[in-house]
C-alpha cells in the first residue's frame, strides 16, 4: 500500500507542520516560556499544554498525534519526548513566520492545503471503514482457498551466468565443470547481471515470476543440471544451473489469518469505493474516465509467507525464500 501510504502520510506530515496555522494574533517576539497570562490562553478542549509560543499552544494531544505521525515514518526509531516537543516548538516558530510573510495566502499553498486535508480525512473515514468491518472465518476461508489455488507446485533455486553475447556465453558454457563446482566462479568472472558478484546466486523462486524464457527452461531442468544452451531472453543470454527443487511452502490457515484480514478488507473497501462511483455524478474533462475500479488502495505488500504468485522478474539479483 506504498502510495496510499505515501498520500496518508503527506497530510499527516503536514497537519503536524500545520498544527495552529488557523490561529491569529502572534506577536513579533518568539518567546516560549509558559508565562501565567500565557496558560489561560493554553487551557483548551485539548488539555493543558506542554509549550505556549506566541501564545499558541502545543498540547499533549498535540504531541501525540506528532508521535503517531514519526512513528509511521520510522517504526523503529527512539523518540525522545524532550527533544520531540522542541522539534514542535520550531515548527510552531516557522509556521508563524510563513503567516507573517502571508505565504498562507498564496494560491498555490492553498491547492497544497487542500491536497494535504483531502489526505488527511481519507485516511480518517478508511479507518472508521476498517474498524467496522466484521470478517468472519468463512470469508478469510474463502480468500485462504482462492490464494492456495493460485500457488504453482514447485519452488526453483539455480545460478545464472548473464551476457549479452551468444557467442561469449557459449564458450563460458565449454568452461563450466559438469557438476557445477565452478559455476559461482565462472558467475562472479563474467556475469553481466548484477547477480554476478553473488555468483548467479538466485535464490527459490516460482517459476512464473521470472520471464517467460528463463521459467520455461527451469522448468525443464533436472535437479542439478546445467543448461545445455544458453537462454535467450530480453535481457541476454542465460546459463543456469538448477541447483534444487522443491515442493513450495505453503503457509497454514492460522499462519495467514492476519494478511487475509488485510486483503478481504482491501477487497471491501474497493468494493465501497466502487459503490461510491456508481451513485455519484462524474464528469471528466479532456479524458475518458476509467471504467475499473480506480487503483485507490495497491494491493497489500507480498511477504514471505505470501500464497500468492510472485511477480514476473529478470533473474538478475537473488529472490528471497
Amino acid at each position: 500500500m506504498k502510495r496510499s501510504q505515501a498520500l496518508i502520510l503527506g497530510g499527516l506530515a503536514s497537519l503536524a507542520l500545520l498544527s495552529g496555522c488557523n490561529q491569529k494574533g502572534a506577536t513579533e517576539s518568539a518567546r516560549t516560556d509558559t508565562a501565567p497570562q500565557e496558560k489561560q490562553v493554553a487551557e483548551s478542549s485539548s488539555g493543558p499544554a506542554l509549550a505556549v509560543v506566541n501564545g499558541e499552544p502545543i498540547t499533549r494531544e498535540d504531541v501525540m498525534a506528532f508521535v503517531q505521525y514519526k512513528q509511521q515514518i520510522q517504526p523503529n526509531a527512539q523518540i525522545n519526548p524532550a527533544l520531540l516537543v522542541n522539534e514542535m516548538i520550531n515548527t510552531k516558530l516557522l509556521v508563524q513566520e510563513a503567516e507573517r510573510k502571508g505565504l498562507d495566502k498564496r494560491e498555490e499553498v492553498q491547492r497544497q492545503l487542500q491536497v494535504h486535508r483531502a489526505a488527511v480525512l481519507v485516511n480518517a473515514l478508511v479507518g472508521d471503514f476498517l474498524k467496522g468491518l466484521d470478517l468472519s472465518d468463512e470469508e478469510l476461508r474463502k480468500e485462504y482457498d482462492a490464494q492456495i489455488a493460485g500457488i504453482e507446485k514447485h519452488e526453483y533455486k539455480a545460478r545464472h551466468i548473464l551476457l549479452k553475447d551468444k557467442d561469449k556465453a557459449e564458450k563460458v558454457l565449454k568452461e563450466l565443470k559438469p557438476d557445477g563446482s565452478n559455476f559461482a566462479e565462472l558467475a562472479k568472472k563474467y556475469s553481466e547481471g548484477p547477480s554476478g558478484r553473488n555468483g548467479g546466486d538466485l535464490g527459490w523462486f516460482a517459476a512464473s515470476s521470472m520471464v517467460p524464457e528463463f521459467g520455461d527452461a527451469v522448468k525443464q531442468m533436472k535437479k542439478g543440471e546445467i543448461s545445455k544452451q544458453p537462454v535467450k531472453s530480453e535481457f541476454g543470454w542465460h546459463i543456469i544451473w538448477l541447483e534444487d527443487v522443491r515442493d513450495t511452502p505453503v503457509p497454514s490457515f492460522e499462519e495467514s489469518k492476519e494478511r487475509l484480514k488485510m486483503i478481504v478488507a482491501q477487497k471491501k473497501l474497493q468494493e465501497h469505493i466502487a459503490e461510491l462511483r456508481e451513485k455519484a455524478k462524474i464528469e471528466v474533462q479532456g479524458m475518458r474516465p476509467p471504467t475499473s475500479r480506480p487503483d485507490t488502495m495497491p494491493p497489500a505488500e507480498e511477504s514471505s509467507e505470501s500464497a500468492a504468485p510472485q511477480p514476473m522478474q529478470a533473474p538478475d539479483e537473488p529472490v528471497n525464500p
